[in-house]
């Protein structure tokens, strides 16, 4: 079992966020807290390259769902590409 990897960047004002391996009930959360994190550091548009994930499971999508539910509280935007 790989751990999930995630590298980051900002570009014109968009940080993203591009974890590479399985979001599965291990990555799900790595990712959900990588980007919590960000949101309250007050990085509020955030885009999530799912180009190196080769997997995604209920648990993964769940962690997803948690970034979107804090973006929008936050009054953010988040935007995922690269999702096949």
């Amino acid at each position: 079992m790989n751990a999930l990897v995630i590298s980051e960047t900002e570009k014109r004002g968009v940080w993203i966020i591009s974890p590479t391996g399985r979001l599965d009930p291990q990555g799900g959360p790595v990712l959900e807290e990588c980007c919590i994190e960000r949101i309250e550091q007050g990085k509020t548009r955030i885009l999530i390259d799912l180009e190196l994930v080769d997997f995604v499971s209920s648990a993964g999508l769940r962690g997803v769902l948690a970034v979107v539910k804090a973006i929008e509280n936050a009054g953010g935007v988040l935007a995922l590409c690269s999702l096949s």
